[in-house]
């Protein structure tokens, strides 16, 4: 959600340095987090089983993780749509080698851009919905079928005032150019303490249940699941299962976290704040319960270029990071900024 203003964070990114993080990561405990059976009801989605797993790997790509840190940020001019200027989401595709897909904030079409990593435009995909207030996007299984869907996150909400907000679920298309979506699943979203502003979003690799984090300036902030089956137009309740101290600069608006990414090893998760990018890691899958015990890997402080930056996402193979800021002026499409691994 845009907030009108140019962040005044340069001076203090400026004095902290903008190199790659080098901290350490603690031991971790193992979570018992609860799995949900996803059903979700469309006559292009089936829920019924299958030989071998729902949601493989895409074809040709192995995931890795990197070990000894990230590099400073190579920025890469994006050319072919200068309507996007508000880059508010980026997440990888699994159908298209090196693309990613952007978003722009609230205030534009239900439009997502899909770019390749030399930053040139090579799509578009047009949905037949409203975007109040796009936030994030992930890519990952579509619930209850084989393929890749595209998640995106209509859940901004500056004011806490929304009843319910949503997630908007379409198949991840398999070729580039302008296509508009045939279908969408959306589902109904609601926050068991009420309406709770947010912008970050990250999904399990399978599709079954995903995960949203609060938004909130203060140094404790909530990470809350879904629960439940997922089923097209039904509601589905976020239930608050951890506090944890927001990672960031303890300056005002330091801490607001605007992104996230889950690595497809589901062992790490990316968190961007305004003053830089973070990253947990889990000894177990989907270990969240450690986040809490954790300080986590700095990616990077900033960078200065990014003066409203909101979005992040790994490489699809896990091995580098991505961010892309909003202008706040609203007039010049960013640079994509891409973190590349430092592991030989």
């Amino acid at each position: 959600m845009k907030y009108g203003y140019k962040l005044l964070i340069s001076t203090t990114i400026f004095m902290n340095g903008c190199s790659a993080g080098t901290q350490s990561i603690s031991n971790h405990t193992r979570s018992d987090m609860s799995h949900h059976e996803t059903d979700f009801r469309h006559e292009n989605f089936d829920s019924g089983q299958r030989d071998g797993p729902i949601n493989p790997p895409p074809s040709g790509q192995s995931s890795t993780q990197c070990e000894s840190g990230y590099e400073r940020p190579e920025a890469i001019n994006i050319v072919g749509e200068p309507s996007l200027v508000e880059a508010s989401g980026i997440a990888a595709s699994r159908t298209l080698a090196d693309h990613y897909w952007v978003h722009n904030d609230s205030g534009h079409d239900p439009v997502v851009y899909s770019i390749n990593q030399r930053g040139q435009l090579t799509g578009r995909l047009t949905l037949p919905t409203t975007a109040t207030d796009w936030e994030d996007i992930a890519v990952s299984g579509c619930p209850g079928r084989v393929g890749s869907c595209l998640w995106i996150a209509d859940i901004g909400d500056n004011l806490s005032e929304r009843d319910d907000v949503s997630i908007i679920i379409t198949p991840e298309p398999t070729s580039s150019g302008d296509q508009d979506a045939v279908n969408i699943w959306t589902l109904k979203v609601q926050y068991e303490d009420g309406p709770t502003d947010a912008e970050a979003l990250f999904v399990s690799k399978d599709g079954s249940r995903f995960w949203i984090i609060e938004k909130t300036d203060g140094r404790r902030t909530k990470l809350y699941e879904s629960q439940g089956a997922l089923r097209d137009g039904g509601q589905v309740v976020m239930r608050s299962i951890l506090e944890f101290d927001a990672p960031g600069i303890a300056i005002d608006r330091g801490r607001l976290i605007t992104g996230a990414d889950l690595h497809p090893n589901e062992k790490r998760l990316l968190l961007r704040v305004y003053t830089g990018t973070y990253e947990y890691r889990f000894d177990e899958p989907l270990e969240f319960s450690s986040i809490a015990e954790q300080m986590p890997l700095n990616v990077a402080l900033g960078p200065l270029s990014e003066r409203q930056g909101e979005a992040v996402c790994y490489s699809a193979d896990g091995r580098d990071v991505l961010t892309i800021s909003e202008d706040p002026d609203g007039n010049m499409t960013q640079p994509l900024n891409l973190y590349r691994c430092l592991d030989p």
